[in-house]
């Protein structure tokens, strides 16, 4: 049980993505990304949100796609009021409010880090580089859990 309960948290719940003043943080289950905002050629909504830089695309597990519950206008609704309470300046969120429609908040959210990008972009960039770490506690979680699971079962 607590196998199952544990991948769905770091595969559904974990995974997020954040704007700050300075980057874009990517949290995937089993990666986490920093993508400072010079850095972001385009943000692409999708199944998951590609984010395009020089050095590669990034996909972004949290923020859901195309799929019929993400395209219900209540559900875009709610994640376009989430990201508009995260913005730091109220003009972002409040000018994207207006129109949402049936978009699902993969649109949304890649409108929103390209207006991100767009206000920061010229901002220095620190180290100039994208940031992945390995979040390998999650894999050695997964391993034990599995191990004592199947432990568990064989006897």
């Amino acid at each position: 049980m607590l196998l199952v309960d544990f991948l769905v948290w770091v595969l559904f719940w974990a995974p997020c993505v954040r704007l700050d003043d300075d980057k874009l943080l990517i949290v995937n289950p089993f990666r986490t990304v920093m993508i400072p905002w010079a850095s972001i050629s385009s943000a692409t909504p999708g199944p998951l949100l590609t984010i395009t830089t020089p050095g590669g695309l990034f996909k972004a597990w949290g923020v859901p796609g195309l799929s019929g519950a993400a395209a219900a206008p209540d559900v875009a609704q709610s994640f376009e009021l989430n990201m508009y309470r995260a913005t730091p300046d109220d003009s972002i969120g409040a000018s994207s409010r207006e129109g949402t429609g049936s978009q699902t908040p993969s649109v949304v959210a890649a409108r929103q880090i390209e207006r991100m990008r767009d206000i920061h972009g010229d901002d220095p960039v620190p180290a100039g580089r994208v940031e992945a770490h390995a979040q390998r506690w999650k894999l050695i979680t997964v391993g034990a859990l599995v191990v004592v699971t199947v432990a568990a079962l064989l006897f």
